[in-house]
């Protein structure tokens, strides 16, 4: 490979190196041209190498110039076409890093889980509630979902952007991670007008909590061999059987539920049906389970005939 390859290229991506530190070639992108053009014309090597290196430099910050202030542009379900640019991304991180920094939480006096999985007290589970439904009123939760839902209907970018300051900012987590990641995307992608009214602002809001009701006491994580069972009675399916490693399960409203509608099939997975559970009907018992620190995080969940509408049916 030469040596004058490898100083082009060298000089390739240094402009953008250049660039990000702010180098102002605009005015002097026509001089450039001009002088490349007729240095091309003359028989020196080391005359045209130069102006190769120039020409290169000069198509290079154009790029760079184009690229910097490109639109981010998103699609919405509906079709419509939302953009931000560059100027908009910059200004909005600055507001939301202020606010993470003037509304960061004092230290609360107690020790504060890591993960949702670790909330074993009602002290941890309020304080991480009231932040979610905190930074949910400031708008900076479900920034991307639709409007008319609760959610902000802006670009993801926006909410991007906000999640990135709440780790730069190492803001206590949002509780409601199974809502927020499994139930409700679910809900927004393939649940009916209904469904979408009744859970999703209560999700980002946090005053709705979700947990997680796929693994039982005999099969771990088996899922194929859930034996948690939902029988069809009318306009209800009647729920046996239990679930285990349910977090939140003690403070849960909804639970996101696997349980077998039929036997046989062709594969083991055949017959497992989805619903969107609520916790609090007569038949469901969520009972704490200790672990050998002493605390609490998950729960073993029990369904005694639990009966549930069939419009909980996902699919």
């Amino acid at each position: 490979m030469s040596s004058q390859f490898l100083s082009l290229l060298s000089a390739y991506c240094a402009v953008f190196f250049l660039n990000y530190f702010g180098l102002k070639y605009q005015k002097k992108k026509p001089a450039i041209s001009f002088f490349c053009a007729r240095v091309l014309w003359l028989d020196d090597t080391s005359s045209k190498y130069f102006a190769q290196v120039l020409l290169l430099v000069s198509v290079s910050c154009s790029i760079w110039e184009k690229i910097s202030t490109t639109n981010f542009c998103v699609v919405t379900e509906k079709g419509d076409v939302m953009a931000i640019s560059a100027q908009e991304a910059k200004e909005f991180e600055s507001e939301v890093n202020n606010w993470m920094q003037e509304n960061k939480p004092v230290d609360p006096g107690f020790i504060l889980p890591e993960t949702f999985m670790e909330v074993g007290t009602d002290q941890q589970f309020e304080y991480l509630r009231d932040w979610q439904n905190k930074v949910y009123e400031a708008g900076f939760v479900g920034m991307a979902w639709p409007k008319e839902y609760g959610g902000g209907g802006m670009a993801q970018e926006f909410q991007d952007l906000a999640t990135k300051s709440m780790a730069i900012h190492k803001v206590p987590f949002l509780p409601n991670t199974i809502g927020l990641n499994w139930a409700g995307p679910l809900i927004l992608h393939m649940g009916t007008e209904a469904d979408k009214q009744k859970y999703i602002k209560g999700i980002l809001s946090g005053e709705d909590i979700w947990c997680q009701g796929f693994s039982e006491p005999d099969h771990g994580s088996d899922l194929g061999n859930s034996q948690c069972k939902a029988t069809k009675d009318g306009d209800e399916y009647v729920i046996n059987g239990s679930k285990i490693w349910t977090s939140l399960g003690t403070y849960a409203k909804y639970m996101i539920l696997l349980a077998r509608t039929s036997a046989g099939g062709d594969s083991k997975y055949a017959g497992l049906s989805y619903f969107l559970a609520p916790m609090d009907v007569e038949g469901v018992d969520p009972k704490p389970i200790k672990k050998l620190t002493g605390e609490y995080g998950f729960c073993q969940t029990y369904f005694d005939d639990a009966r549930i509408p069939a419009s909980c049916l996902m699919g």
